[in-house]
């Protein structure tokens, strides 16, 4: 299923006071915005741009906010930093595996992924 309409600023303020929200309290603002932009009639390859973008402004903006909260720590930055190379070269494979012309199933393998996101983020597994 995806809207037909095109979401207008109030609608897409929602989203975003939504994923800043769900941001803060969990950390994870991602997924709502990923979600309403599968699910709208733009095209992957704007989709895909828009949350590339919208990821890792995020992600620099949130750095000066988890400095003042004390939670960036050394190794915390170590942990980062060691992890940027396996995620460079993991995101050059999906870059090259991203075909437009399969939209199809560039949204139904995003909705698996997030799906299994949820179910194995549920509490009965603690």
């Amino acid at each position: 299923w995806r809207y037909k309409t095109a979401p207008g600023p109030a609608t897409q303020s929602l989203v975003g006071a939504g994923a800043g929200i769900m941001g803060a309290a969990t950390g994870l603002n991602g997924p709502l915005v990923i979600l309403f932009q599968l699910g709208g009639q733009t095209q992957v390859v704007q989709v895909r741009a828009n949350m590339v973008m919208f990821l890792t402004f995020n992600s620099i903006l949130v750095l000066p906010l988890m400095a003042w909260q004390g939670v960036l720590t050394a190794p915390a930055l170590w942990l980062g930093t060691v992890m940027l190379a396996p995620y460079g070269l993991a995101s050059l494979v999906g870059q090259a595996l991203f075909t437009p012309q399969r939209q199809g199933i560039y949204r139904v393998v995003a909705y698996v992924m997030i799906g299994a996101a949820v179910v194995v983020g549920l509490p009965l597994w603690d």
